[in-house]
């Protein structure tokens, strides 16, 4: 961790929890801040504004995805661009080949203590993806207490652990990362691409 805050990596928002199939967050802070309260279009390979590490055991601490419990040692796994969301505009990916239709939406919600678990607070709209989907206050909410982020728009990228091609996707596709299954922690659930707009479907 010593090592990964001399890069600006310091913020384990959600704890130590390792989640089923993706990991341990941790994220570049100060950047998380940035794309939210000044939200850019534009990122750059090699600097993601999250890392997904996985428990390299299955351990109770792992398996029950613990906030405050390490289950060292870790692997990098993956990581994370994302910004805050904004309706038809794909963010920019400067020197990475990753096609617009690959980026989705992290639903607008709370992350409630103390377990850190997603509770979903969609805006109102009449498919999913048309509105920003701000929240006010962000980072805090009182009811349920816990960390609330805005939506966001996110693309995850999974390492081959035996040297292949990185793959895109909500979880990792190359085998198992013990963690707090999504029945519980629904971070899958709060995932989804925009649907198309009914004036897209119409003049297809």
């Amino acid at each position: 961790m010593a090592d990964l805050a001399g890069y600006g990596y310091v913020s384990v928002a959600h704890g130590m929890k390792s989640f089923e199939n993706m990991g341990v967050v941790v994220s570049d802070g100060a950047q998380a801040l940035q794309h939210i309260f000044l939200p850019t279009s534009t990122f750059v390979a090699g600097r993601p504004s999250d890392l997904f590490y996985a428990p390299r055991y299955s351990t109770e601490a792992a398996d029950t995805g613990s906030t405050s419990v390490p289950s060292f040692p870790y692997q990098l796994v993956g990581w994370v661009y994302g910004t805050a969301y904004n309706p038809g505009a794909v963010p920019v990916a400067t020197g990475m080949c990753i096609p617009a239709q690959e980026w989705f939406v992290h639903e607008r919600g709370v992350h409630v203590f103390p377990g850190m678990e997603m509770v979903m607070d969609p805006p109102a709209e009449q498919w999913p993806g048309q509105v920003q989907g701000w929240s006010q206050p962000p980072l805090l909410s009182l009811t349920p207490l816990g960390i609330a982020h805005p939506r966001l728009w996110t693309v995850q990228v999974w390492i081959d652990p035996n040297g292949g091609p990185p793959k895109i996707g909500f979880s990792y596709p190359f085998g198992h990362i013990p963690g707090e299954p999504d029945d519980i922690s629904h971070i899958l659930d709060s995932m989804f691409y925009p649907a198309e707009t009914p004036e897209a479907i119409a003049h297809r």
